[in-house]
């Protein structure tokens, strides 16, 4: 990945700059082959006027597949796609698509007690598997990814994916 689409359609990478939940599940699902998305205009979900057109048919397929759930409130389902996606919420999504299920106690995390109980399971299987890069023995799973850590979490993808293939 050497660039990253900005809404206003020119190519930058900006290493530092977080990334939305649009963006992620699209590039996750790309790099996963995900093949037939659908290009939509309209999803079922109540905040679909957030998501950006080219977007809409990664949402509902992800919704479809399980690979999210958005949050339910009374006058609907939100996926908040321009929010910036946390390590947390990354890690449910890619272990969603791939479905490692790895032993918690295996893994050493220095700031485990900061990870949501809902992710435990998903952060630990990546950081085994090495998708996931603990910095300082940590993995900051509350705070937004980077671009950068984005770029790094689609490479590990890549050759999880090679190995899977051998």
């Amino acid at each position: 990945m050497t660039c990253i689409k900005n809404a206003d359609g020119t190519y930058t990478f900006n290493p530092d700059d977080k990334i939305t939940k649009e963006e992620f599940l699209a590039l996750v699902m790309n790099v996963m082959g995900a093949k037939n998305v659908p290009e939509l205009e309209k999803t079922r979900f109540a905040d679909d006027k957030d998501i950006d057109t080219e977007y809409k048919g990664y949402f509902e397929s992800a919704f479809s597949l399980g690979i999210i759930t958005g949050e339910r409130k009374n006058d609907g389902i939100y996926v908040n796609p321009k929010s910036e996606i946390t390590t947390a919420e990354s890690a449910v999504i890619i272990n969603k698509i791939i479905g490692a299920r790895i032993d918690a106690s295996m893994a050493t995390i220095a700031d485990e007690d900061e990870i949501p109980d809902w992710a435990k399971t998903a952060i630990t299987s990546l950081t085994e598997l090495g998708i996931l890069e603990k910095e300082n023995g940590k993995i900051s799973p509350n705070s937004p990814l980077t671009r950068a850590q984005t770029a790094q979490i689609l490479m590990s993808l890549l050759e999880y994916r090679g190995k899977l293939n051998h």
